[in-house]
């Protein structure tokens, strides 16, 4: 039941944080659980069908998936009311996402416990990853494209990672190779800006072109 594993995890946030407050998002693979919690009690809970896995299923494509994302958050919403406390994230998919983010960071400890990501990290992934999908489908030059925070992997259809990086840095563009002849990866600065994202893509996608 949907709403008992919202109260569960809600509990177990207050077990790590006895004075916590605010509200609870536990995001698995198949849902998505919010609690609010505020002086060792569990207040209004909800849950939803928002989970990495359903969304991935989804037929129709991004807008689709955007469009029933933008619906149930709006449902959520009413549900939950206005939330203006401390946001706990919890559940399998935060924690796969934390746990790249820690390696890439080289943050000094293995234990996730109040661990923080920072939104601006996040917001900058969907961007590159958008790129990314744009170039693809333009061009249908890139395949599997995936992500861990700004740790991104994509492979190439019609040319050798040595290949193109030669191209790249003749166009100033510094990437690297990952595992594979035809894959790479893209590992931006924690302090990139959009004008510096912009331009990037900009290189890119002249490479691209090149070898279409």
């Amino acid at each position: 039941d949907g709403l008992v594993e919202a109260r569960l995890s809600a509990q177990g946030v207050m077990l790590g944080w006895p004075g916590a407050y605010g509200l609870v998002c536990d995001l698995c693979g198949s849902s998505m659980e919010l609690a609010e919690i505020n002086k060792g009690f569990v207040g209004k809970c909800s849950s939803s069908e928002l989970g990495p896995f359903i969304l991935k299923e989804l037929k129709g494509g991004k807008k689709n998936r955007e469009q029933r994302i933008k619906m149930v958050m709006a449902k959520l919403a009413a549900e939950m009311g206005p939330q203006h406390n401390r946001l706990f994230l919890v559940g399998g998919s935060w924690r796969a996402f934390a746990k790249i983010d820690m390696l890439r960071r080289g943050y000094p400890l293995h234990v996730m416990h109040e661990y923080r990501i920072s939104l601006s990290s996040v917001k900058k992934t969907i961007k590159f990853i958008d790129h990314l999908q744009n170039l693809s489908k333009k061009y249908d030059f890139f395949s599997d494209i995936r992500s861990a925070g700004l740790w991104i992997a994509a492979d190439m259809k019609q040319a050798t990672s040595k290949e193109f990086l030669s191209r790249s840095y003749e166009e100033g563009l510094l990437l690297v190779s990952a595992n594979g002849e035809s894959t790479l990866r893209f590992a931006p600065s924690l302090i990139i800006s959009d004008e510096e994202i912009e331009e990037g893509f900009s290189k890119l996608e002249k490479v691209t072109k090149s070898f279409c």
